[in-house]
């Protein structure tokens, strides 16, 4: 995941020069196979652009952070932003496809990206979630069982 996630910041920033995306790695990595998960690549890539643009896109500094951990059995990714932050009332919809919440007025968007990902993240045995605060930021954090 440490190179999918390297290929996918530098895919970001080339199309977005104004983007930052900061990895950060919590702990030494042992094992590749702790950060190593069974998928699809190309899939997988495109879930991570679509939750580092997010983030980028809808922060005040046009940056996103990406920490990644593992534990015994998982691999924990970490993408937070400082942003504009999901009102209470959209969280429940966030993942719905074509759901664009009150974040429409802020930058354009189709409500797709998040669906997309959530089904991409679920297909490959993950689970993502979120919490957010309006006007502080949001965390999505995605967990993958390891080989």
């Amino acid at each position: 995941l440490d190179e999918l996630l390297l290929d996918a910041r530098d895919a970001v920033i080339k199309a977005n020069p104004a983007y930052r995306v900061n990895i950060i790695f919590e702990q030494e990595i042992e094992n590749d196979d702790y950060i190593s998960v069974k998928g699809n690549e190309y899939l997988l890539k495109v879930a991570f652009i679509n939750l580092m643009e997010n983030g980028c896109k809808f922060s005040y500094n046009n940056q996103s952070n990406v920490a990644i951990t593992y534990f015994k059995d998982k691999v924990i990714l970490r993408f937070s932003d400082t942003g504009i932050g999901i009102p209470s009332t959209d969280l429940a919809h966030i993942f719905q496809s074509f759901y664009r919440g009150g974040n429409r007025q802020f930058t354009e968007g189709h409500g797709i990206g998040l669906s997309l990902t959530h089904k991409i993240v679920t297909q490959h045995k993950g689970t993502i979630d979120l919490v957010s605060e309006v006007n502080t930021g949001t965390t999505f954090t995605v967990e993958f069982p390891h080989v």
